[in-house]
């Protein structure tokens, strides 16, 4: 309620009323009267109008509204110019009031209404597209990883190692390491003995063939003689030796342990094998050629048929290391080896702990299938036999490849004894061969 609109309307409707019983009272119809006459006409053009305008402004009752009106005007001027200040005012608060009503409206109400709306309508959309988007993700991972369990699945099934494979890609090292050590010892251990058949200063024959007679009677009768020969006196008034025979037991001496410890200084395996080899391949040694004869063409022919049969009796006593090179320690893998045998059957005390080329390839080829229980081993799934299958594969090459260089000193020894033959037929003198001159 604003009391000053109210007093304002009450004014102007006094105002109002004023006015109008004033107009009544001036224009209320009156009893005719008759007009007096003037000596020249009222409508004369001189003073007529002027006259009778004159006579209307100065009649009492037309000052009077007259008056009336100017009050009244002044009153609403006065009216009007407070209507108009008042209102005026008024209309320009609620215009600010209003402008303000809607700008908060706008920046508290409308706006975040819509933000409101457009933030939640954007969020179902893009909750929407997440959850499609988390969908087609979710059917895409799922697919990529059954694909992915099914391709480890056949790998599992294709590479899981099984109790076999194991077994052999266990020893896979110790057989490298054994087959450079056997191939080393193939090469150095033929020049041990060589020098004998030379004559070389610091050998046994040294001096010529009886001081090489001597050295192997007293190492004989220090280390093999046994009583019991030669009628009961076979060492010659002494005791029977350490190894009696040895140096002769081929069997015993090269082929009976499936490694030969050569490190061993209480039985010194390497130096009866070399006594082995002697009796075999080189019992006697040559005479010592006396420098003077070097001149003499007989002297030379002599000594190249030396050389020619030193290489004979290398290539022989190659044979004899050669099984020695394969039986000698060096894997390293005793441990594995020993598990393996003991499950065959097979003595403690016949199994090295350094164990031989010879008796890891034994082991891995020929003894663990006598266990009994190989096989139970490949019936697992069909993947298990396939890599026994590879493994053995592998292990036959190994053993394809022994056998070669078996057969290349056996192909060796067979063209010596070829040339051998050759030779011993030449010099018969009705054998039909005998040189001749060159064509040249």
């Amino acid at each position: 309620f604003n009391k000053s609109r109210f007093i304002v309307a009450i004014l102007a409707i006094f105002v109002i009323g004023a006015v109008s019983v004033s107009s009544y009272q001036v224009l209320k119809p009156k009893p005719a009267r008759a007009q007096c006459i003037c000596g020249e006409l009222c409508t004369s053009i001189f003073g007529g109008i002027s006259t009778a305008i004159g006579f209307i402004t100065t009649a009492t009752k037309v000052v009077r509204i007259w008056e009336i009106y100017n009050t009244v005007m002044t009153l609403v001027d006065t009216l009007q110019a407070g209507f108009n200040s008042i209102i005026g005012a008024a209309m320009g608060t609620a215009d600010q009031n209003l402008n303000d009503w809607f700008d908060n409206w706008l920046a508290y109400d409308l706006r975040p209404a819509m933000q409101d709306q457009t933030g939640q309508l954007h969020t179902m959309v893009t909750d929407q597209a997440r959850t499609l988007a988390s969908g087609q993700d979710a059917i895409q991972q799922e697919r990529a990883q059954t694909a992915f369990n099914e391709e480890l699945a056949e790998a599992h099934d294709e590479a899981r190692p099984s109790e076999h494979v194991c077994t052999a890609g266990t020893m896979s090292t110790g057989i490298s390491r054994a087959r450079t050590i056997t191939k080393a010892l193939k090469r150095s251990l033929p020049l041990e003995t060589d020098a004998e058949g030379g004559n070389e200063v610091g050998s046994w024959a040294e001096n010529g063939n009886i001081e090489f007679q001597l050295n192997k009677f007293l190492n004989y009768l220090s280390k093999y003689c046994n009583a019991q020969g030669n009628g009961g006196s076979g060492c010659f008034g002494g005791t029977t030796a350490p190894q009696p025979d040895a140096d002769i037991l081929v069997e015993e001496t090269l082929f009976s342990q499936d490694t030969i410890d050569i490190s061993d200084a209480t039985t010194d395996p390497k130096g009866v094998i070399d006594d082995l080899a002697r009796n075999l391949v080189e019992p006697e040694a040559p005479e010592v050629m006396p420098p003077s004869s070097f001149d003499n063409p007989d002297a030379q022919e002599t000594y190249l048929k030396r050389r020619a049969d030193r290489t004979k009796r290398a290539l022989a006593k190659k044979t004899i290391y050669d099984i020695l090179a394969t039986r000698a320690p060096g894997s390293q893998a005793g441990t594995y080896v020993q598990a393996l045998r003991q499950s065959v059957g097979v003595d403690i005390t016949e199994i090295s702990p350094n164990p031989s080329y010879n008796e890891v390839m034994n082991a891995l080829t020929e003894e663990r299938f006598q266990s009994g229980v190989y096989n139970l081993g490949n019936v697992d799934n069909p993947e298990a036999a396939t890599r026994e299958g590879v493994a053995l594969q592998s292990l036959e090459v190994v053993r394809l490849n022994d056998r070669r260089e078996l057969m290349n000193t056996i192909g060796m020894i067979v063209a010596s004894q070829a040339a051998q033959d050759i030779i011993a037929a030449s010099a018969q003198e009705d054998s039909g061969i005998a040189d001749a001159p060159s064509s040249n």
